[in-house]
């Protein structure tokens, strides 16, 4: 084990050079790293669903929160939102790399049908609204990349833009050809879904920075053996079976997108940081065993979206509230987070496909909630932001460089952070 752990290290090193300038070692390198992936976790074939279940949240043995109960699903009725009791203008500046004092950033991804349901004073969100917006800052004009999720969270860790193949949430799990390369952008142009080992993402960055990433994914490998739960996903090329639920287990490889990258996949990150919910309250026991980006979603069922999941309740936006009632406290109550730590509460579209005759470039304002003791509590910040902000203001927040689209994204850092620096860095000129 020592052993692999080195050369994925080494590995990992190579190819953050090699994105920032390649020599003719590192070729070779990287030539050595360019054999067909081990398919060693894949996902089993789905069997026929029997009678349907109540609920899909896992069991949190490790939880000192009790997890919700999933009853049948109340009348709908009218409440007034909490309203933030402040309001900040978004001007932020481009930052030099200055480092933050926050350590660690805690991502929530769901999706939501729109802003209204999820902020709105009628939302069934009630959690979210009354209890975790008081405590933060409102992006109220954050906004998706389209109409399905896929996109967003490939662009919140990679920079990537969508492609047709995204864009309709990889039904079929195929690497980008064996020529592909990113553009002057870093963007990786063209058909695919598995980026090329060379394409970087947040992951290797804090990696490379000595700093590290974990990903917590609601019903992963419960189908598996105990060994092979981590870093699920399809083998190269053949059909994704998780677009919908099977009975009992919602995990979908959308929801999943460190999946999608193979200097994850090839060198070894992926197998060791990314893993089932179940392990998150373990993860995060002390500040010092808790990663610097430790990002979590829920399956099909509890991220609000519109798949259909029958014998289920709560789903929906209702689905997200109780998802987010039971894990949020987690993350809030965690001694990184009660450190130097922020919580994004980010949603995508709930839109699981694209309609017919729809294309798919059609942003949905969403909002989004940053909660931290650097931030300012009830407020607003009025400015539009994109998934690549998220992962822009991530690299503010830990010096690092901006990928893909991120770099010359509008982070949100310094305006929903206004404590996170001890001097507020300065705009570059020029």
């Amino acid at each position: 084990m020592c052993a692999i752990a080195a050369v994925s290290a080494l590995a990992t090193v190579v190819v953050i050079a090699t994105a920032l300038g390649r020599t003719s070692a590192q070729s070779q390198a990287m030539a050595l790293l360019r054999r067909p992936r081990v398919e060693r976790f894949v996902l089993p074939p789905r069997p026929a669903p029997p009678a349907p279940v109540v609920s899909s949240a896992p069991a949190a043995t490790h939880l000192t929160v009790s997890a919700p109960k999933k009853t049948a699903a109340p009348k709908q009725t009218t409440t007034t939102a909490t309203t933030p009791t402040t309001s900040t203008t978004s001007t932020t500046p481009t930052t030099t790399p200055v480092p933050s004092k926050v350590k660690h950033v805690f991502i929530i991804a769901l999706t939501t049908p729109s802003y209204h349901a999820a902020f709105g004073s009628g939302s069934s969100m009630k959690y979210l609204d009354h209890v975790l917006r008081p405590k933060g800052d409102l992006l109220r004009d954050y906004e998706t990349l389209g109409e399905t999720d896929l996109p967003d969270y490939l662009a919140m860790i990679s920079g990537q833009g969508p492609n047709f193949d995204t864009e309709r949430d990889c039904t079929t799990y195929a690497a980008f050809p064996a020529t592909a390369g990113p553009n002057k952008r870093g963007e990786v142009p063209g058909r695919g879904c598995v980026y090329p080992n060379t394409i970087l993402t947040v992951g290797d960055q804090l990696d490379g920075a000595r700093m590290g990433w974990k990903g917590y994914f609601e019903d992963m490998g419960t189908a598996l053996p105990a060994a092979q739960q981590d870093c699920q996903h399809p083998n190269s090329d053949a059909a994704d079976t998780t677009l919908t639920p099977a009975a009992g287990n919602d995990y979908a490889t959308s929801q999943n997108p460190f999946v999608y990258f193979g200097s994850l996949l090839d060198l070894g990150d992926c197998t060791s940081d990314d893993l089932p919910l179940t392990q998150l309250a373990a993860g995060l026991g002390s500040a010092r065993s808790t990663a610097n980006l430790v990002y979590i979603a829920p399956g099909l069922c509890d991220d609000g979206s519109d798949t259909p999941c029958p014998g289920v309740t709560p789903t929906g936006a209702a689905g997200a509230d109780a998802f987010l009632k039971q894990w949020a406290p987690v993350v809030l109550n965690s001694p990184a987070y009660r450190k130097n730590g922020v919580l994004l509460i980010l949603f995508a579209s709930a839109h699981t496909q694209l309609a017919a005759g729809t294309a798919f470039h059609h942003p949905l304002r969403t909002g989004a909630l940053v909660i931290s003791r650097y931030a300012k509590r009830g407020s607003v910040a009025r400015a539009r932001y994109t998934p690549y902000s998220v992962l822009r203001s991530i690299e503010d927040l830990f010096a690092l460089k901006g990928l893909g689209h991120a770099a010359a994204a509008k982070s949100f850092a310094t305006v929903a952070l206004p404590r996170a620096w001890a001097k507020k860095p300065a705009a570059k000129t020029g």
